[in-house]
Formats: structure tokens, sequence, C-alpha cells
């Protein structure tokens, strides 16, 4: 009975023993796992305070690519109201230069033709010019010869003692010796 009493008290200090081992590496692991979790909440916080900073940077920049993009509207839709605007002037310039050559290629026509009726009228003038000159030099001829006949009658009827003259003979004014407007009856004075 002893001995049993013995065993029992054995057995049970044995049981004591391992209940304390196992509550000693329980009391262990959940100081570990404690720390795991505190190490856990200030990853957690960690990566919270990382996350909320990104979003605020993600913010941050979808406000500046928000501001940039309608700056870029703004610009692209200006730049097309002037390309627009330049179109238009160099379509007015393009009507205005096609407007100016067409008017300046008719006066060139025009002048053209003033020209050439110039050129003709310039050698009917010279024709004429030129006829007028031959028919001066013709008419101061007559007149140096009528002039030299003159002179050679008014000797002869000098000499003549002023006897009438023959028919044919020039008929001319007192005082007038030397004017031009002579008139002669006879065909040929020679």
């Amino acid at each position: 009975m002893t001995e049993a009493r013995e065993e029992g008290r054995a057995e049970a200090r044995k049981q004591k023993e391992e209940l304390a081992q196992t509550a000693s590496s329980l009391s262990q692991r959940v100081a570990e796992l404690e720390g795991q979790l505190d190490r856990a909440h200030r990853d957690r916080s960690s990566l919270t305070n990382q996350l909320e900073d990104t979003l605020s940077k993600l913010t941050y920049q979808e406000q500046d690519n928000a501001k940039v993009c309608m700056d870029l509207r703004y610009q692209l839709s200006n730049g097309n109201l002037k390309k627009e605007e330049a179109e238009r002037e160099l379509r007015e310039l393009k009507a205005k230069t096609s407007r100016e050559k067409e008017k300046a290629s008719q006066e060139v026509e025009s002048l053209s033709s003033e020209l050439v009726c110039c050129r003709q009228h310039l050698e009917v003038a010279q024709r004429v010019g030129s006829q007028w000159q031959t028919k001066a030099l013709s008419l101061e001829e007559q007149l140096a010869n009528a002039q030299h006949q003159l002179h050679l009658t008014r000797c002869r009827h000098a000499r003549g003692g002023g006897g009438p003259m023959a028919a044919g003979a020039l008929r001319y004014a007192p005082g007038l010796d030397h004017q031009p407007a002579v008139s002669w009856t006879a065909q040929d004075l020679s």
C-alpha cells in the first residue's frame, strides 16, 4: 500500500513537472507571439503611415496632372484657334495675291497693247515726219531756185532798160525782193 502511494506520488510529481515544463514552454511561446504581435502592430503602423504618405503624394500628383492637363487643353485650344486664324489669313493673302496678280496681268496686257499702239503711232509719225522733212527740203530747194531765178530776172531787167517783161515773166511786188511770198506765172524759169 505504501509502495502504491509512493508510485502515485512519483507519478503525480512527474506529471506536475511535465505540466510545469509545458506551462513554461507555453508562457515562452506566448511571450514570443506577443513580441511578434507587437512587431506586427509596429509594422502595420509604419505601413499605414507609408500608405497615407503615398496616397497624399498620389493625390497631389493627380491634382498636378489635372492642372497640367488643363493647361495643355488650353494651349491646344489656343493653338487650334491660332492655326485657324493663320490658315484664314493665308487664304485671304492667297486670294488677294491672286487678285493682284490677275490685275497686274491685265495691266501688263493693257500696257502692252498701248505700247504697240504707241509704236505704231511713232512709226506713222516718223514716216510723216520724214515725208515732211523731205517736202521741206524740196520746198527749201525750190525757194532757193526761185530766189536765184528772181535775182537773174532782175539783173536782166536792169540791163534791158526796164522794158516790159515777156509773157511768162515773174510778177512780184515792190519792196518784197527777198520775201518767199512770190507768184509765178511762167511754167518754168531756166
